[in-house]
């Protein structure tokens, strides 16, 4: 099962987000995505050199000229042609001091999983109930909310044990599909009790490629762009384990006996193969983030012991 955020605040920016009483906090599946800033510094290959004259021109960076009576009719001081002089005297020279060459960002960086840069996306989520399309249903959100908090509230009615032969469909923990039987309450029948089991006491997964580290199974090649979808689990999950298995068998007249009770029995070791795995939470168009719990099932005449590990990876 994915395990979420339990993080709900009411308010216009949270239920601008796509956040509602029925959609407490964004999944990968609504799409909802945080921006993230570029870490990107700039250093000098982000700058280039512009050189722009400031400078203007005095009467100190031109040549003298002399006034003739020619030139003005007057006499006056004049200078003749001096619109055409050549700044031969000046001295300036483009620096930074100056303030002619200065280094202006011409930053070419692109974004890339280094700088962390990440757009906003919007959630997708669209809440039918709370835009008036759909009815609430008290009892499915209920069942979610049980699924989603990681337990299950159903609880069997059963009085008499199930078998794969024989189950209660009106139970709603046996009459689901691909149902637990071993979850069943119902007392077993005299016709049961005769029959026997085989009693799981301690088990281990038979794993030879080592999948499994410490009950997990880890996929880190699932993305966004590939999810794992069920079978991809399963084809990784274990086929057999080797178990500890102790026989039970009651008395032929179907009365134990104290002598019965106090035994203990005997086990012997046994490669068992399973029949399959179910995990309901599972979504069907895959997964590529979150926790889930896949549970395997024994073959018939098989059983768990009530103090033995549960078969969940």
């Amino acid at each position: 099962m994915m395990r979420m955020p339990a993080r709900w605040r009411s308010g216009n920016s949270e239920q601008e987000k796509g956040l509602c009483e029925h959609h407490r906090s964004h999944t990968s599946d609504c799409g909802y995505r945080e921006a993230q800033p570029c870490t990107h510094e700039h250093g000098e290959e982000c700058y280039k050199t512009v050189t722009e004259c400031a400078h203007e021109h005095t009467d100190e960076c031109y040549p003298e000229t002399e006034a003739t009576e020619e030139s003005t009719g007057e006499g006056s001081a004049t200078d003749y042609g001096a619109e055409g002089r050549e700044p031969e005297n000046c001295t300036h020279v483009c620096s930074e001091e100056s303030g002619c060459i200065t280094k202006v960002l011409d930053c070419h960086h692109e974004h890339d999983e280094n700088c962390g840069y990440q757009e906003a996306q919007d959630c997708g989520y669209v809440c039918e109930i709370c835009n008036g399309t759909e009815l609430e249903d008290t009892e499915n959100n209920a069942e979610n909310d049980a699924e989603n908090a990681g337990t299950d509230t159903a609880e069997c009615i059963c009085e008499t044990l199930c078998t794969e032969d024989s189950i209660n469909g009106d139970c709603p923990v046996c009459g689901t599909e691909d149902a637990d039987l071993s979850r069943c309450k119902g007392e077993k029948t005299k016709e049961q009790e005769k029959t026997g089991e085989k009693v799981i006491t301690a088990w281990e997964w038979i794993d030879p490629e080592e999948y499994l580290t410490d009950g997990i199974l880890a996929l880190p090649v699932a993305g966004r762009e590939n999810p794992a979808f069920v079978e991809d689990v399963t084809a990784l999950l274990p086929e057999k384990i080797q178990a500890k298995v102790a026989a039970v068998n009651a008395a032929e007249d179907g009365e134990e006996t104290e002598e019965d009770a106090e035994a203990a029995p005997e086990t012997e070791d046994a490669e068992i193969t399973l029949t399959g795995w179910k995990c309901a939470s599972y979504p069907e168009d895959g997964a590529y983030e979150g926790t889930y719990t896949f549970t395997a099932f024994l073959p018939e005449g098989f059983v768990l012991a009530e103090d033995a590990a549960a078969l969940e990876v």
